[in-house]
């Protein structure tokens, strides 16, 4: 079998594509039942899809935050089927290469130890500890779980 890679903004029909939710549905950060959620996720931010066979295997979310000045990592996701592969390291690169003006940030559970080994990798340092109990966005059954705070300074 022939394997066709892309790297590309993510438009609707990626992310209402059938092989990429199931994937999706089975991380603990995504269900099925917020779909409307998820997808208005999709509307928002930068986003950049890398494709396997038009199938998106991995994607990350960019957004810019007015107040800090800086570039948001607000997620990073891989298909589990496909982790080892550089997925994650092309996609974290790709926008470390796009927005490298800024300061980027990042939120990361303190017990994913290979998340944290992959941004540490790329520059991101620890700032502090966080959860996410006021932001919009966090998902309830994480509201209070801790998280690092990561910052890659640019090289300007």
């Amino acid at each position: 079998m022939i394997l066709t890679k892309d790297i590309r903004k993510v438009t609707e029909k990626d992310y209402t594509n059938t092989n990429f939710l199931s994937w999706l549905y089975k991380l603990d950060e995504f269900n099925s039942d917020e779909q409307d959620t998820i997808f208005n996720l999709f509307r928002t931010g930068m986003i950049y899809g890398y494709f396997v066979n038009d199938i998106m295997r991995g994607f990350i979310r960019v957004c810019y935050n007015d107040l800090s000045d800086v570039y948001s990592v607000n997620m990073l996701f891989v298909d589990g089927s496909f982790h080892n592969c550089g997925i994650g390291s092309t996609l974290l690169q790709l926008a470390i290469d796009k927005f490298e003006h800024k300061d980027m940030v990042l939120n990361v559970f303190t017990d994913n130890n290979i998340a944290i080994h992959l941004y540490k990798n790329f520059g991101f340092v620890i700032e502090g500890i966080v959860d996410c109990s006021n932001e919009p966005e966090c998902p309830i059954e994480f509201k209070y779980r801790k998280q690092y705070r990561m910052r890659r300074r640019c090289d300007k």
